[in-house]
């Protein structure tokens, strides 16, 4: 069976997604490719210290953003959603 981890998001980054991507239906149908992704694979993203993870996902127009994360056996914490 497929394990997939929880996501949860860090206050921060729902403001940051509010600031580059929007509110409502938007915005949860931006995300969820990469939550599906993070829930099944966390380690699909990069590191440099083994704690904090980048996944960088989809341009919205001219802007392209990355997921700033960091996981655990039952979760996926996304802590930040920024440009590049």
């Amino acid at each position: 069976m497929d394990r997939r981890r929880s996501i949860v998001s860090s206050p921060e980054f729902i403001d940051e997604l509010e600031v580059f991507v929007g509110e409502g239906q938007q915005a949860l149908e931006f995300i969820a490719g990469a939550e599906d992704l993070l829930s099944r694979e966390p380690r699909s993203g990069v590191t440099a210290d083994g704690e904090v993870w980048l996944l960088s996902v989809a341009p919205i127009g001219d802007l392209q953003l990355t997921i700033y994360y960091s996981f655990d056996e039952d979760n996926v914490l996304l802590l930040a959603i920024r440009p590049c």
